[in-house]
């Protein structure tokens, strides 16, 4: 989530192709990373819990989403 509020704040200022390609592709692509979101859902699913797997994977996504509009919009002049 706070990887999606940071995205989409250096979206939201307008950076440069360089800087959204450093700033954003390399160093927060790097911290939120899918394959550990990915992992976990599917450790609670072979542990038999489903229900938090999906409340995991719509809470993530969900709120994700909202972060990443709240930073553009808090970004737009």
């Amino acid at each position: 989530v706070v990887g999606s509020f940071a995205i989409g704040l250096l979206a939201g200022f307008g950076a440069s192709e360089d800087m959204r390609a450093v700033a954003g592709v390399g160093f927060l692509g790097g911290f939120t990373t899918f394959s550990t979101f990915s992992l976990d859902v599917f450790a609670d699913l072979e542990a038999g819990r489903p229900g938090r797997a999906l409340a995991y994977v719509a809470l993530s996504v969900g709120l994700g989403i909202a972060a990443a509009a709240l930073g553009w919009v808090l970004a737009r002049p």
